[in-house]
């Protein structure tokens, strides 16, 4: 048996074809259980709807996803575990090839596949295939960048009870802590084929600068933690608990990331992201390129509010010609003023 399992909180017009997909699985052996975090809206009556043994509905209140997921893993009666993203939609194929090659592949203990990433505000979609390269070392290559995307992803559930399961420390980027700690325990997969599509809605971690830049914080943070359990020594969450932050050290790597989003509002037009994404780049670590880039947006916007204040001198100009002789109310009280 293999179990799924998939958190919601306020997805009520996306939670039944979710859950569909999973029941329509080629491998019919698995159970699901989702659970339902304190939704406000009819996530957990369309939950409840659907009529099927296999699916398991929990419902408490809102804990936040990594509580509810450890809680969800903790209730597996399976030693193969499957995430399942909220609201995303998984291919019917998806389980029967991934536990294949978990099958297959006695020291593989992670594996994931290609993703079709949808954007629900434009239509538009594109498909990430991501490479495991067994030249380098998979902790390495994951610091560069992270495989998955979370919800696509299988696992043994020894390794990761083995690894320590989710830590409850982040809010964000709390598939990425999880992969960085599995990595030093167990090899990773993909399957080479599109089995997953994965949404992003309007109400995102994509669709808020904080959000998009707290998630930023947090990957750096996992990636300090591994950094220092690749030198044999306790990682600050282990070593702090939910003080570790405050040891995190600042690094011209996460300066240059936070810039990189600088660049990119400012090729798009948003000048007041981009200040808001350097003035970050800048406070994390000063450098020249954020240096220079912070003189650029100040001279543009002063430039803009230069280009204002002349355009509002010559609509008074326009204004006043457009009265034909007549003096502006203005002009008659100084006129007034001269004859007293």
């Amino acid at each position: 048996m293999v179990s799924i399992v998939t958190v919601y909180y306020n997805r009520e017009n996306y939670v039944v074809d979710s859950i569909e997909s999973l029941l329509k699985q080629t491998y019919s052996d698995i159970e699901v259980i989702a659970i339902d975090d304190g939704s406000t809206d009819g996530t957990l009556v369309r939950l409840r709807s659907i009529q099927d043994p296999r699916l398991r509905v929990i419902t408490h209140s809102n804990r936040g996803f990594v509580q509810s997921i450890r809680s969800a893993i903790m209730q597996t009666s399976s030693e193969i575990v499957a995430i399942h993203g909220s609201g995303d939609i998984s291919s019917e194929t998806r389980i029967e090839r991934q536990l294949e090659l978990l099958q297959s592949h006695p020291d593989i203990g992670v594996v994931g596949c290609y993703v079709e990433n949808y954007f629900e505000n434009t239509g538009t979609s594109f498909i990430n295939k991501p490479v495991i390269d067994e030249s380098i070392s998979l902790t390495k290559q994951i610091i560069k960048e992270n495989p998955f995307t979370h919800g696509e992803v299988m696992f043994r559930k020894k390794v990761y009870e083995q690894a320590g399961g989710y830590r409850e420390f982040f809010k964000f980027c709390q598939d990425y802590d999880l992969w960085l700690r599995m990595s030093m325990l167990t090899s990773f997969a993909i399957v080479p084929e599109v089995l997953y599509r994965r949404y992003f809605l309007s109400d995102g971690v994509s669709a808020s600068l904080d959000k998009m830049l707290m998630q930023k914080y947090f990957d750096e943070m996992g990636i300090q933690c591994i950094e220092l359990r690749m030198r044999n020594e306790p990682d600050f969450i282990d070593r702090y608990g939910i003080y570790g932050a405050f040891y995190r050290a600042r690094t011209r790597r996460l300066s240059k990331i936070i810039g990189r989003h600088a660049m990119t509002a400012l090729y798009r037009g948003k000048t007041s992201e981009a200040l808001y994404f350097n003035r970050k780049s800048m406070e994390e670590k000063l450098g020249l390129s954020n240096a220079c880039l912070h003189l650029f947006l100040f001279l543009l916007n002063r430039s803009k509010l230069l280009q204002r204040m002349t355009a509002k001198g010559l609509s008074i100009v326009k204004a006043r010609r457009s009265g034909a002789g007549k003096p502006l109310a203005s002009e008659q009280q100084e006129g007034t003023l001269e004859h007293m």
